[in-house]
């Protein structure tokens, strides 16, 4: 009769004032780790060149992928490409999570929503920065020439893309202002 006041949820059969104590003796012990910096935030300003080596260093005939035959196909610049973006998107989205409102996990838990709705709560009020993070990774990928350099060779026909034209052959880009743009100048 002394628990009939409680709310029970329905998951796990644990009264929802538990889970709460749980859940807000976790959120003050991450809040206690926020002054160390995120391990993904220092590898997000690696430079392209040196991520393109490693990944060349473990795709080369006598790295520990070599036989995978990764070195030189668009796989293999994709491999590369992802290292690149991943920690730039992990560092930033925790970032964005970590920013939020503190009382939201209390709030969907007096609601009675399980991890998988509290997980989509959470990415519901945070995307406007995933999205930011997405953008941001896509800019950085799509500017880099060192990893489709070294990974991808520029093979022509094979693993040339618009970035490693660039460098090699600025005369073949032919961009529809660049004829008037001389005018003016």
């Amino acid at each position: 009769m002394g628990d009939s006041w409680r709310v029970y949820s329905f998951h796990g059969g644990q009264p929802a004032h538990r889970r709460a104590t749980r859940l807000s003796s976790w959120l003050q012990k991450i809040s206690r780790q926020k002054d160390r910096p995120h391990p993904c935030g220092h590898s997000a300003s690696f430079p392209t060149v040196v991520i393109g080596l490693l990944v060349y260093a473990f795709l080369t005939r006598h790295g520990p992928l070599g036989g995978s035959g990764l070195l030189f196909t668009i796989p293999g610049v994709a491999i590369g490409q992802t290292l690149l973006g991943l920690p730039i998107i992990i560092a930033m989205t925790s970032t964005a999570v970590e920013a939020l409102d503190k009382r939201l996990p209390m709030t969907l838990i007096t609601l009675g929503a399980n991890s998988r709705q509290m997980m989509w709560a959470t990415v519901i009020e945070a995307r406007y920065s995933i999205m930011l993070a997405a953008m941001a990774a896509y800019g950085r990928i799509v500017s880099e020439v060192g990893i489709s350099m070294l990974v991808g060779g520029n093979i022509k026909w094979h693993t040339r893309t618009i970035t490693t034209l660039l460098p090699w052959k600025p005369e073949k880009v032919n961009l529809p202002w660049e004829s008037r743009s001389a005018w003016y100048f």
